[in-house]
């Protein structure tokens, strides 16, 4: 899936990039290819990853993967950082103990979620959101390959009243923008 059509799309949007549950890092470089082809806005980046495999899954998970599955060595985390000239912070941990003190002052322009678990999806799109700025996007990976993501997408769009799109199994919700244009105009009455 290429991000760059939806990360175009907040181009306008302050904030950073998130990346949750680094992998092998491929979605990840073929973002920062797209910064730095000038294709997208280049902003400091967040990455987040266990470098342990996934999580014990949950019943909702449904035996979609075991606890360890997906382990992947950290340097490549290391790598990606000499490829952008932009800030890059990689915090190492599972998402529940990493996300919240990690991003405690930053807004989010996007956050890419490529977790396969039902909690660590949820949690991500419960704190992400509250960071978002608005107009800003959450991009999620595998929406129709893994039952806990959908089913976590899919309950948390409910909950904040969200329309999901999609795109391949791609899911994303933007963060609506407050209308805060306001006017108060005076108005003459006759009698």
């Amino acid at each position: 899936m290429a991000y760059s059509n939806i990360l175009n799309t907040v181009n306008n949007v302050q904030g950073i990039l998130l990346d949750l549950g680094f992998g092998k890092g491929n979605d990840l470089s073929s973002i920062i290819s797209d910064m730095n082809e000038d294709i997208i806005r280049t902003r400091n980046i967040s990455i987040f990853d266990s470098f342990e495999g996934q999580p014990e899954p949950t019943s909702i998970d449904e035996g979609a993967f075991n606890k360890g599955d997906y382990i992947r060595p950290i340097q490549p985390a290391y790598d990606i950082v000499n490829t952008i000239k932009a800030n890059v912070c990689i915090c190492k941990g599972w998402i529940e103990d990493t996300l919240i003190d990690c991003i405690s002052d930053d807004t989010v322009a996007a956050a890419h979620i490529d977790l396969i678990g039902y909690e660590s999806t949820l949690f991500s799109l419960n704190k992400v959101y509250k960071r978002l700025a608005e107009g800003g996007v959450i991009i999620i990976k595998d929406y129709e390959k893994y039952i806990g993501i959908k089913k976590a997408v899919d309950k948390f769009a409910l909950d904040q009243t969200l329309s999901v799109n999609k795109s391949d199994s791609t899911a994303f919700i933007y963060k609506p923008r407050l209308n805060k244009s306001v006017t108060n105009k005076k108005v003459n009455r006759t009698w």
